[in-house]
């Protein structure tokens, strides 16, 4: 364990360690501040007064415009709902329709064409 030489310390002031040594320094009462000094500004911040306020009901028209809006979202997530079934419903439709026409025209081809000839009367 090292020690430190107080005599070796630099700390701008002087020590003695004479028996005249007065104890602790000691400061004047009026280097402190004072509750009762009536300055304009205290030691600590004024503490704010409790000004409880219970929240307020909600009001008739807020009620009605959340309803509102609850119902807005729920008549439009029906109405992609009903849509998507007519769609899915035309696109089946549409392709019975489509199979319909290829059958008919195929047909069509099949055919063998009738010849007509011009027969004479007299025969």
């Amino acid at each position: 364990m090292q020690f430190i030489n107080p005599s070796s310390v630099d700390n701008g002031e002087q020590h003695s360690d004479n028996d005249s040594d007065s104890g602790p320094p000691t400061t004047q009462t009026e280097d402190l501040p004072s509750i009762d000094d009536g300055h304009s500004h205290p030691r600590y911040a004024a503490t704010p007064l409790h000004t409880h306020q219970e929240p307020l009901p909600p009001s008739f028209w807020n009620r009605t415009f959340t309803v509102l809006c609850l119902a807005v979202v729920i008549s439009h997530l029906v109405m992609i709902w009903t849509l998507r079934t007519d769609v899915n419903r035309l696109e089946v439709h549409q392709k019975d329709l489509n199979s319909q026409c290829i059958h008919v025209f195929k047909m069509v081809q099949d055919l063998k064409q009738v010849e007509w000839r011009m027969v004479p009367a007299n025969v």
